[in-house]
């Protein structure tokens, strides 16, 4: 189950507004808003920012997690998401953006008491269509490197590994994101 991404210009419970998000992450052409960012409050009298996001989703932009619908204000609101489409659901672990208009999806773990095993598809953010014969870096927390090209439907070589761990994206071919 994916809960979708919260937007500049969603709505609270309290009849409040999300205000002053940063526009390099973009869903439908709407900032997405961050743990942190501002809501305005008509009820409390204020602009209070998003303090409560859901654990366990583990998608950043710069280290601070995406607010999705449901997640809290510090004046107790509930964000509204205005759109259902554009989703994010919980992984097993944390990942980085790979940047320069790309998206990374994973591929879910086949089953809990299994090593881990998963392989990602990166998709240009505008046009939403795979990223096929693409270079890429994945690497681990503990250090392991992985080098590649996605496959000509855009997904990377699938990865194990028998524990969790963040991994950091970056495309080989440019600067790291």
């Amino acid at each position: 189950m994916g809960f979708a991404f919260i937007c500049e210009g969603d709505t609270t419970t309290h009849g409040g507004r999300v205000v002053g998000c940063n526009t390099a992450n973009l869903v439908y052409g709407k900032a997405i808003a961050l743990l942190g960012d501002m809501v305005t409050c008509p009820r409390c009298g204020g602009i209070y920012p998003i303090v409560s996001v859901k654990s366990g989703l583990n998608m950043t932009f710069g280290d601070r997690p995406v607010a999705t619908d449901g997640d809290k204000t510090a004046c107790g609101a509930t964000l509204i998401a205005s759109q259902g489409t554009a989703t994010v659901a919980p992984t097993a672990g944390q990942g980085s953006p790979i940047g320069g208009g790309k998206s990374v999806i994973a591929q879910a773990r086949s089953a809990p008491n299994e090593p881990y095993r998963g392989r990602f598809q990166l998709l240009d953010d505008h046009t939403r269509e795979p990223l096929a014969n693409h270079a890429y870096t994945i690497t681990s927390a503990d250090g392991r490197t992985v080098h590649g090209q996605t496959d000509a439907n855009g997904f990377t070589s699938w990865l194990d590994s028998d524990e969790a761990s963040s991994l950091t994206f970056t495309n080989s071919g440019a600067s790291p994101a």
